[in-house]
């Protein structure tokens, strides 16, 4: 980024100064807090700049639109901010791409008519996390190598056989019937998810316990003091398997399994060797 020598600058209709703590520097109106900015100097890189806007989806609309010409190359992920997003900015973000490696969409950011556009024009191809309700997004694609979908209340049994491209798929929230996690299983032990590297599922407990693959639940009290914790990195992520008990096909350990519960949740984990 461009530095800026130690002086007053007009930004967004406002008198800024430029500050300075040890190496790095920033730029900010003089209506800033600067004991936030010194607490938050650590996590920033060396040579920043902070800016502010009047219109933040303006803003940052038109600081992507620059790097983007600077740079010659599309957005490689993007978060949507937990308040309202309006859809022309979004839009503009994405604006000439199909494809995009990564995209979180938080809760309340957009409303199912934009994300339904969202998906009509792009497709997300490593990970997808949404934390918003899609049930009415007809274009929604579960198609992401890696997919979390928190509070997945929305998603039923023939969506979860959508996800046959799937490495990790990741549920919470889910209101999955033991019968939709049982033939799920059934499919995965036929091949149907052969992508399939890492599951997990924390089910809301509305119904009676039973066996998954052939192991009963464990208690998640008791993970406490024997957690039997297994690691394996997917994705370029470390996946965690609590309780793993191994699952064998034709004589061999192919999987470690994880499945416990507790007064509300019921959480099924499975990791792929």
């Amino acid at each position: 980024m461009r530095k800026f020598p130690l002086e007053n600058r007009i930004f967004s209709g406002e008198i800024g100064r430029v500050f300075k703590t040890g190496t790095e520097q920033g730029f900010g109106p003089n209506t800033m807090d600067l004991n936030f900015l010194e607490n938050y100097r650590d996590s920033r890189p060396f040579d920043s700049m902070i800016s502010t806007f009047d219109d933040r989806s303006m803003g940052m609309t038109s600081v992507v639109a620059h790097l983007k010409s600077l740079f010659k190359c599309d957005i490689h992920s993007l978060s949507t901010p937990c308040d309202s997003l309006s859809s022309h900015y979004f839009d503009s973000i994405i604006s000439g791409q199909t494809q995009i490696n990564k995209l979180i969409i938080s809760r309340g950011s957009i409303s199912a008519e934009s994300l339904t556009k969202v998906f009509d024009k792009i497709e997300v191809i490593t990970c997808l996390e949404v934390y918003a309700n899609c049930a009415a997004v007809q274009s929604f694609r579960f198609t992401a190598k890696s997919l979390l979908i928190g509070n997945s209340f929305w998603v039923n049994f023939d969506h979860l056989k959508l996800m046959t491209e799937c490495v990790v798929i990741h549920l919470n929230g889910s209101t999955l019937t033991n019968q939709n996690v049982t033939a799920f299983l059934e499919k995965w032990e036929s091949g149907k998810f052969s992508n399939l590297q890492y599951l997990n599922l924390e089910i809301l407990n509305r119904s009676e316990d039973f066996d998954v693959l052939g192991f009963s639940p464990l208690r998640s009290v008791h993970l406490t003091f024997k957690p039997r914790l297994f690691e394996k990195e997917v994705l370029g992520e470390i996946r965690k398997v609590y309780g793993a008990r191994d699952y064998e096909r034709n004589g061999q350990v192919v999987a470690k399994v994880g499945y416990y519960v507790s007064p509300k949740i019921k959480t099924l984990q499975i990791l792929v060797l």
